[in-house]
C-alpha cells in the first residue's frame, strides 16, 4: 500500500509539472502542447497505479477537455448516445 501511494505522489508531481510547462509555454506552437499532452498521457498509461486502458484514457481526456469548457451546450457523447438523441430528438430520419 504504501509503495502505490509513493508511486501515485510521484506520478501526480511527474504530472503536475508537465502541466504547469505546457501551460508556461502556452505562446509556442500548438505541437509543443500536442508533445506535453501526449507525454502526459503515456506517463499516466505507463506509471498509474491502476492500469487504464488506453481507449478509456482518451476517452477521459476528451471528456475532462468538453467538461472543462464549461459550456451548457458542450457535450460528449458515446455512439449509443448519440444514436439514442437522434431517434429520440430528430425522429428516424437521421439515426
Amino acid at each position: 500500500m504504501r509503495r502505490s501511494l509513493k508511486w501515485a505522489g510521484a506520478l501526480a508531481i511527474t504530472v503536475l509539472a508537465l502541466v504547469i510547462s505546457g501551460f508556461l509555454t502556452g505562446s509556442k506552437a500548438p505541437d509543443d502542447a500536442a508533445r506535453v499532452f501526449d507525454e502526459v498521457l503515456r506517463r499516466v498509461a505507463n506509471d498509474a497505479v491502476d492500469s487504464i486502458p488506453a481507449a478509456e484514457l482518451y476517452e477521459k481526456a476528451a471528456r475532462g477537455l468538453v467538461d472543462k469548457l464549461e459550456d451548457p451546450y458542450a457535450d460528449l457523447y458515446s455512439p449509443e448516445q448519440l444514436a439514442s438523441f437522434s431517434r429520440n430528438k430528430l425522429g428516424n430520419r437521421y439515426g
